[in-house]
């Protein structure tokens, strides 16, 4: 089974009693397809698409991934380096003490068309676990 969060943020991150990251999602199912949470809006977790002009798909679930990484790797939120606002053209601040593979991951993520962001790919997450961001990492030690 999959849920579209379209407004993933840190208040739906918890950690599990194993130490697993467990999503949550507080709302009234009745109220799920067409209410966003304002704080997702205003701190860029939520994609472009949710209140834009592309479609609404799991992508901006990516992108709600890709904010929540520059969040926990830069310890900035993502509001806060790009005030004005993200649109088309905007060039996302990557600090330079972050390395290659961490910066092309936010950036890679946090493609404002839907269809360049990283993981739009015919095999989706496949695409994001491929990324040179998480060589070395064992996928399949984290399913157990």
């Amino acid at each position: 089974m999959f849920f579209l969060y379209r407004d993933l943020r840190p208040d739906n991150i918890l950690l599990g009693e194993r130490g697993h990251v467990v999503l949550t999602y507080f709302s009234k199912w009745g109220c799920v397809d067409s209410v966003l949470h304002q704080e997702a809006l205003e701190n860029y977790y939520a994609a472009p698409e949710v209140c834009g002009i592309f479609n609404v798909s799991c992508l901006c679930d990516w992108w709600s991934v890709g904010a929540l990484a520059y969040e926990l790797l830069t310890g900035r939120a993502l509001v806060s380096c790009h005030p004005s606002g993200i649109n088309s053209h905007t060039t996302i601040n990557v600090p330079q003490f972050l390395s290659p593979e961490a910066g092309s991951l936010i950036t890679e993520l946090l493609r404002y068309n839907p269809n360049e962001r990283l993981g739009s790919g015919i095999n989706g997450d496949e695409e994001i676990k491929a990324h040179p961001f998480f060589v070395g990492l064992d996928w399949s030690k984290l399913q157990r």
